[in-house]
């Protein structure tokens, strides 16, 4: 199963990139997602899990499936807002290149 997540986030990264005509900018998802993993490694997680039941379950969703899909995707829309990145960057691309660290750090 770790190999399976750590392969497939590259695999559909570079299957989004030959069905669409790409710009280079989704490129900085990369260095923000160690980013990203190095305040994750020295802050850990933001819900601690209870023992059993719906405590496990908000961890879960919060600090494993929710937050690293949404801050990318909310990060990328904050640099086309601030014109870092121009308004044409792929948001798909981006959180998927941001997603490659965080799925090196959890194996």
């Amino acid at each position: 199963m770790n190999l399976f997540c750590l392969l497939c986030i590259p695999l559909l990264f570079f299957l989004r990139r030959t069905a669409s005509v790409g710009e280079g900018e989704s490129i900085w998802g990369l260095p923000l997602g160690v980013v990203a993993v190095v305040i994750q490694y020295f802050f850990g997680s933001l819900i601690t899990p209870g023992g059993f039941g719906l405590s496990r379950w908000f961890s879960g969703f919060v600090d494993i499936a929710g937050l690293p899909a949404l801050i990318p995707l909310m990060v990328c829309g904050a640099l086309v807002m601030l014109r870092v990145l121009s308004p044409r960057v792929d948001y798909a691309n981006f959180a998927l290149l941001w997603l490659v660290p965080l799925a090196l750090f959890a194996q």
